[in-house]
């Protein structure tokens, strides 16, 4: 449409970091910043926002290990959620500071 092609080899590892964690990564970091603002009447609610996520995140990727949820359980979406969940505590904290 706009003239602009973009060439990337199914096996780049751009494209297989797209399909598998990009997703992932946007929405545990998009939830920790949702309960941060929900939870606004308590005082820790950076650290509470960052637990809850951590364990909502943990506790779909069991439930895909059990099978009680379609997905594929994968360690690494663990460990990229939880890279995400602490960036966005961190973003926080400094916006707080500001």
């Amino acid at each position: 449409m706009f003239g602009i092609e973009l060439n990337f080899k199914a096996n780049s590892f751009f494209c297989i970091f797209m399909k598998s964690w990009a997703c992932d990564i946007l929405w545990a970091y998009s939830l920790t910043y949702s309960l941060y603002f929900v939870l606004y009447a308590f005082k820790n609610r950076i650290l509470f926002s960052a637990i809850l996520s951590i364990c909502i995140a943990t506790g779909f990727e069991l439930l895909q290990l059990f099978g009680k949820v379609n997905g594929t359980f994968d360690i690494l979406d663990i460990i990229f959620q939880i890279a995400a969940v602490l960036l966005a505590a961190r973003v926080i904290k400094r916006r707080e500071k500001i």
